[in-house]
């Protein structure tokens, strides 16, 4: 093949990937697979470990006044939110900040039902610890 099919050849390619690329966001969620989302209502009574998983998923191990136990259930992004909820009767959904965060980062938010303060600390792995 001549230098100058090849070359044209090469740019033809570099230009579809460039193209596939573009037409791909970046995962906002990315830096949290992997890692534990440690949740704390302020008020003291409820603590929480949550793992995102890119299927959609999450687990959550928690304290609730000594209460310990284990939730599954889905994850989306709406709004520039976190929206999770949990695979149990009745549960709600909630919807808090926390989009592109990376291990190391804490940040406060409200329950949206109750108002209560909340802290957030995304910690690194391993995404199977406990509260």
């Amino acid at each position: 093949m001549a230098r100058i099919e090849r070359a044209a050849l090469a740019a033809g390619v570099a230009a579809l990937l460039t193209t596939a690329a573009a037409g791909q966001t970046a995962d906002p969620m990315a830096g949290f697979y992997g890692h534990r989302l440690k949740i704390e209502l302020t008020a003291g009574y409820w603590t929480g470990v949550r793992v995102f998983a890119p299927d959609h998923t999450y687990r959550d191990s928690y304290d609730a006044e000594g209460e310990k136990g284990v939730t599954f259930g889905r994850w989306t992004v709406e709004d520039g939110k976190i929206c999770t909820i949990a695979h149990e009767p009745d549960a709600k959904r909630f919807c808090n900040l926390g989009l592109g965060k990376q291990p190391g980062d804490t940040w406060m938010d409200s329950d949206p039902y109750t108002g209560n303060r909340i802290r957030f600390s995304l910690e690194a792995g391993p995404a199977s610890a406990k509260p």
